[in-house]
């Protein structure tokens, strides 16, 4: 059922119009600006749940999408959203980051606007394509057509909105290239992998499929470092739960390649101390209390799951954790 893309070994090549040649390291070492190393990027993707397996823990089975509540935009992130059918587990996990912290609220406010007049959400995200006067346009219709197909999230038509507007910048940055030097290679990384997952006869789920917790930038404009919980940086990574400040920081957990997936098990599950966690998948630090640290996920966002920093940091797999501030 699952395939590791890490273990895929494919030359994809994609060429870019307009973008600036990258000046802050080597061609070869270009992904050494977010911190991955070797392959790394190719391992930043969705692993698609499948409702017919069942976890050990019973509240971490999926949540029931057509059941769970649509609220109408307001131009703020105020109610949460659970997954559709496009694994895009690094968005949904951004975006919850966002609306939890007064700081990501902030954020939120200078990209994206609502009119209730027209049912339209602009968005002009923080990056060099932008200037205010180019802002992507998604209709009220466009949000409902792609729930109705359970395409993207469904909760919060601002996320979901939100998510069509990612999209929308992203098949443009396909189209036409960018002038931002970092949102091309955020591109870069998230369709090299998607293109792998093609490449291993995977479905062409679009640009939303995969994306990975960098995307964050365009929101805040700032470029988070992954704290690797598995080498050296595992020490900044506890400094960066110890430090952790929900009113202001956006903290986002990637799991990715735990021993049961990579091993070619079937359980996609693994356990952390009494609970478990969904392998392959992105989370929000939504708090941390004294040695706990409270997680979030989209499959079933209306559960919590309670790990300790220890349990966290050990976790098996190459996991990392995204930290952004916005103030």
């Amino acid at each position: 059922m699952v395939s590791l893309i890490s273990s895929i070994k494919a030359n994809i090549v994609n060429n870019y119009k307009n973008a600036e040649p990258l000046k802050t390291a080597s061609k070869a070492n270009e992904a050494n600006l977010f911190g991955l190393k070797n392959s790394e990027e190719n391992a930043l993707f969705e692993l698609n749940f499948d409702e017919t397996i069942t976890p050990q823990a019973p509240k971490y089975k999926a949540g029931n999408y057509g059941n769970f509540t649509k609220h109408a935009g307001n131009g703020k992130f105020d109610a949460d959203a659970i997954q559709g059918q496009i694994g895009d587990c690094g968005l949904l996990s951004t975006l919850r980051a966002l609306r939890n912290s007064e700081g990501g609220q902030k954020a939120v406010g200078e990209i994206m606007s609502y009119s209730a007049d027209t049912g339209e959400w602009s968005f002009n995200f923080k990056t060099k394509d932008f200037d205010g006067t180019n802002p992507i346009v998604v209709t009220q219709a466009e949000i409902d057509q792609a729930i109705a197909e359970k395409r993207v999230s469904k909760g919060d038509d601002d996320i979901t909105a939100m998510e069509l507007a990612v999209e929308k910048y992203l098949q443009q940055i396909g189209d036409n290239g960018t002038q931002d030097n970092t949102v091309k290679q955020i591109f870069d990384i998230q369709n090299k992998s998607r293109n792998a997952r093609i490449a291993a006869g995977a479905e062409d789920k679009g640009y939303l499929d995969g994306i990975s917790p960098y995307i964050g930038y365009i929101f805040t404009g700032s470029i988070p470092k992954p704290l690797h919980t598995y080498d050296s940086n595992q020490q900044l990574a506890a400094e960066a739960l110890e430090s952790f400040d929900k009113s202001t920081d956006m903290l986002i957990f990637s799991q990715i390649q735990s021993g049961d997936v990579a091993s070619g098990g079937d359980n996609p599950f693994l356990m952390l101390g009494d609970d478990q966690i969904l392998g392959n998948h992105a989370y929000t630090v939504c708090d941390v209390e004294g040695d706990n640290v409270i997680l979030r996920e989209s499959n079933n966002p209306s559960e919590t799951i309670t790990v300790t920093k220890e349990e966290l940091l050990n976790c098996e797999g190459k996991n990392s954790l995204y930290v952004y501030s916005a103030k």
